[in-house]
């Protein structure tokens, strides 16, 4: 019995810690800063809180007053039950009064919160049947000549 009792007590140890979210963890302030080749920080969330649930999140705003770009990405911990949106992460939702956010994503999967391909600093432009990516130094820059789509 006694035997029984320890090979629970090792299952137990071994898979009661769980799995945790892996998150990058990321402050820049460069628009592309927290991207994949920039190679950010892999972060493990840990356990989440009781009646709380993680999600890995990137966000991209401006500072009005320092008048600068950032970029930062990590875990959040959220009520269990939060929609899968950015509503999800406080400064997304109610950013400071001198933040403008630019774009603000949140997953739930490992590594999922890297800058995209085509970040908020680039534009994927289609105009007859081509495609070209333009940068716009993290400006949107409206053209009649095309459709400009954010990726």
């Amino acid at each position: 019995m006694a035997k029984y009792l320890y090979v629970l007590l090792c299952l137990a140890i071994t898979f009661g810690t769980g799995y945790s979210l892996k998150c990058y963890h990321c402050n820049s302030e460069k628009m592309d800063g927290c991207a994949k080749g920039e190679k950010p920080a892999e972060q493990p969330c840990g356990n989440p809180t009781p009646n709380h649930s993680q999600f890995c999140y990137y966000k991209v705003a401006y500072d009005t007053v320092r008048k600068i770009n950032f970029a930062n990405s990590s875990c959040i911990d959220v009520p269990a039950g939060s929609q899968l949106d950015k509503s999800s992460v406080p400064d997304c939702k109610n950013p400071p009064a001198n933040v403008e956010i630019k774009e603000c994503r949140v997953c739930a999967t490992d590594l999922c919160n890297s800058a995209s391909v085509f970040s908020s600093s680039q534009k994927l432009v289609y105009t007859k049947g081509r495609s070209f990516v333009v940068s716009h130094g993290g400006q949107t820059h409206p053209t009649d000549a095309a459709e400009d789509v954010s990726v």
